[in-house]
């Protein structure tokens, strides 16, 4: 599956910490072990929630991840650096996009595996390109 291994270490780690330190905030005072134990397993629950939203809709969860970074950077990064990394990464939206059609057009057929943070967009260029999908498998 997807969620092995140190990413699911990582994500269930970065969870749980998170929901220990709100809990922790919440009661003003450290959790004994018993709710510790607890918020663990809340965590994990979380985390495997997670992981199968993104599974059963990947292109939604795709969205919806870029729409909350686009806050965060609106909120957080100084316009200049948002500039530049707005434009680092539509350039790399445009270049994947245009190898693709390149091999598209040049064998007709094709098949692609995409990083998720590029998914949603280069499928859209794609589709503005003229090019059908005949899987939807992402």
């Amino acid at each position: 599956g997807g969620l092995q291994g140190h990413m699911m270490v990582s994500m269930l780690a970065n969870q749980a910490a998170m929901e220990l330190l709100g809990e922790e905030h919440q009661r003003g005072s450290q959790m004994p072990n018993t709710d510790v134990d607890a918020a663990l397993r809340r965590a994990e629950m979380h985390v495997r929630e997670d992981g199968q939203k993104w599974v059963h809709d990947g292109r939604e969860e795709t969205s919806r991840s870029a729409h909350r970074l686009a806050e965060y950077m609106t909120a957080r990064v100084p316009e200049k650096l948002r500039e530049q990394l707005t434009e680092h990464r539509q350039a790399r939206i445009d270049g994947t996009a245009s190898r693709i059609g390149e091999s598209m057009e040049a064998f007709r057929k094709g098949a692609v595996v995409l990083s998720v943070d590029q998914l949603v967009a280069v499928e859209e260029k794609l589709v503005q390109a003229g090019f059908s999908f005949l899987s939807q498998c992402a």
